[in-house]
């Protein structure tokens, strides 16, 4: 069932509860006005008085009276309304029992591990770290799909419930017999009130919990990219250099500039902390700015006239897979609205142990920004 359908379903059937006991009240009226004239009409039959036409004249007169049979009828609530509100409230919760069910968290089906296979590739290592990231997006919130779903049904009770009572009031302003309407002003205020206070929670609630998905999900997409060692022309992924089980994990930093600053960048890490480096479990990944999906498969596309052997060392490695140019891309648009020129002056990123977005460094890093410890996501 698509979210459309369940939407359509959530409010037609808040529709029907709001208006059930409108409807109801009014069909009750209807038939018990009928079922008390009818009686009344009996009773008259059946006792019938002659009154002298002098005594029947009123020394006053009097305001119609509608008879108690009528009057009982219309303050009772007959079976009706109890019928009709019995099933919408029901049916309603019915709906709403379903779109949680439907929206609670799940591990994948046969085919979508399939599918992730086939994304990642064939190797289990990279699909294990393809599951990892969809458990962290669960476990993050754990019953963050069932609040906003608390939300969004008081939302579209209060409204509906506002909405008709805000008719109500604008058929009893319009009414001059009417003068006593202050009621309906106190139903209208209290369902605004709802409004608001849910507005306002969710906001509240939605702003940390989406700050933490943000987070989750940029780093399970530098995850999915390949990278190549030129010391031991292995082929990796990004998400199986993280910490796993026994195995110590390597933070992984990712630097981007033009093609001149980085090989620079290179030639004075070699020289000022190769040896460090090497000792480390720190890898950094040199990108040539901009990008283009060759460059991402041969090296030498992206620096034409460097030595290859300065991208060789055990603690270098150049991408060779997976989708840089829009994952970079995305990370180039995010650099230039604060305020950064890409190509110009670079970015760094560093991915964590653990596969979370450490930090994001403006330019190319320092030796002591690799070693730096972990810090929160900036």
């Amino acid at each position: 069932m698509s979210w459309a359908a369940l939407l359509f379903l959530v409010v037609s059937l808040g529709l029907c509860d709001a208006l059930s006991s409108p409807a109801a009240n009014v069909v009750q009226k209807a038939v018990g006005t009928k079922q008390a004239l009818h009686d009344d009409a009996l009773s008259r039959r059946s006792y019938t008085i002659r009154i002298p036409a002098a005594a029947a004249q009123p020394s006053a007169v009097m305001p119609p009276r509608a008879p108690a049979s009528i009057q009982g009828a219309l303050s009772k609530p007959g079976l009706g309304f109890h019928v009709l509100d019995a099933i919408s409230r029901i049916a309603l919760l019915a709906t709403s029992g379903l779109v949680v069910l439907s929206l609670w968290p799940r591990m994948p089906t046969a085919p979508e591990r399939w599918g992730m296979l086939n994304t990642t590739g064939q190797n289990p290592e990279p699909m294990e770290a393809f599951n990892k990231v969809g458990k962290q997006q669960e476990v993050s919130s754990q019953y963050r799909k069932v609040r906003l779903l608390a939300y969004v049904g008081v939302a579209l009770v209060s409204s509906v419930s506002a909405l008709i009572y805000i008719v109500r009031l604008l058929s009893f302003v319009a009414d001059p017999v009417v003068t006593d309407y202050n009621d309906a002003i106190a139903d209208v205020g209290v369902n605004l009130f709802a409004l608001a206070l849910v507005a306002v929670l969710f906001n509240v609630d939605k702003l940390p919990e989406e700050k933490l998905l943000a987070k989750t999900e940029e780093g399970g997409a530098l995850a999915t990219l390949r990278v190549r060692f030129n010391t031991t022309k292995e082929n990796m992924m990004v998400g199986t250099m993280r910490t796993q089980d026994r195995k110590e994990g390597k933070r992984v930093v990712i630097v981007a500039c033009n093609a001149q600053s980085i090989t620079e960048y290179v030639q004075g890490l070699k020289a000022e902390a190769g040896a460090l480096l090497e000792a480390s479990d720190v890898v950094v990944v040199p990108v040539a700015l901009p990008m283009t999906r060759a460059s991402t498969i041969d090296q030498r596309i992206q620096f034409p006239n460097v030595d290859k052997d300065l991208f060789t060392a055990p603690y270098l490695a150049s991408p060779n897979g997976g989708d840089w140019v829009s994952i970079l891309g995305s990370e180039c648009e995010l650099a230039t609205e604060a305020g950064i020129l890409p190509v110009e002056y670079g970015f760094s990123i560093v991915i964590e142990k653990d596969g979370r977005i450490g930090r994001r460094i403006p330019g190319l890093p320092s030796v002591e920004d690799l070693f730096a410890p972990e810090e929160e996501t900036v």
